[in-house]
């Protein structure tokens, strides 16, 4: 993953006493805007930037990283469970076509299994 780029640094006052915050002051760093600015100006609209805390970005990034890396791993299952699934039904498949063959060669019998048609039963009535 490439480096985050500093383009300004905000640097925050400190308290002059419990009622009065310091000065605010941006620290540009000119070089790295200028090159950014070349990359995005195309024509004579301006494009606007939105600046974030970098503690926010790292957090986001990591969320993004660990969501990645959970659907990666729910990808991978899939594939195996699809992998498994498609050797099951081969093998169903097989198993079926062999039971077919077997059956079109030698049809089983009532006579082959022991059954033995019996007689109609007599009831005695009351």
């Amino acid at each position: 993953m490439s480096e985050v780029k500093t383009l300004a640094t905000l640097v925050l006052g400190g308290a002059w006493d419990a009622t009065e915050l310091g000065e605010n002051d941006i620290q540009p760093e000119s070089k790295l805007i200028e090159e950014l600015q070349q990359r995005l100006i195309t024509g004579f609209d301006d494009v606007h930037i939105q600046l974030v805390d970098r503690a926010d970005f790292d957090r986001v990034t990591a969320e993004n990283q660990a969501l990645q890396q959970r659907l990666t791993t729910a990808d991978q299952r899939n594939d195996e469970l699809e992998t498994q699934l498609a050797d099951r039904e081969q093998s169903r498949r097989a198993w079926f076509d062999q039971c077919q063959s077997l059956e079109r060669a030698a049809p089983v019998s009532a006579n082959i299994i022991g059954i033995v048609p019996m007689p109609p039963m007599e009831y005695d009535e009351p």
